[in-house]
C-alpha cells in the first residue's frame, strides 16, 4: 500500500473518532492537539490532504528564537507532544 493512502485512511479514521466523541468532553479531549481535516483529494498517482493549521511552523518560530536554535526545554517539550500524540493514535 502506498504511503498516502494510509496516511488518508489513518487521517479519515481520525477525524471519525473525533466526530463520534464531539459530544462527550471526556472523549473529546483526547483529541486536543490534533489538526482537523479540511479537505482530502485523491488522484490516481498521489492524494492531498488539506488541514488546519495548529499553530506557527517550525521555521517561524525558529527565526524568533536566538541564534535560530530552540533550548534544550523546547526541544523536550515539542518531544512529549510528539510521543504523548502519537501514542493516542496507536491505541
Amino acid at each position: 500500500m502506498k504511503s498516502y493512502i494510509k496516511e488518508m485512511t489513518v487521517m479519515k479514521k481520525l477525524q471519525d473518532e473525533k466526530n463520534k466523541a464531539k459530544n462527550d468532553s471526556v472523549l473529546s479531549e483526547k483529541f486536543v492537539g490534533f489538526p482537523t481535516p479540511v479537505s482530502f483529494l485523491e488522484g490516481q498517482k498521489s492524494a492531498e490532504i488539506l488541514m488546519e493549521a495548529l499553530g506557527p511552523n517550525f521555521r517561524k518560530l525558529l527565526r524568533e528564537c536566538p541564534n535560530s536554535k530552540f533550548t534544550k526545554t523546547t526541544v523536550y517539550t515539542i518531544t512529549i507532544q510528539l510521543v504523548s500524540s502519537n501514542s493516542l493514535m496507536e491505541h
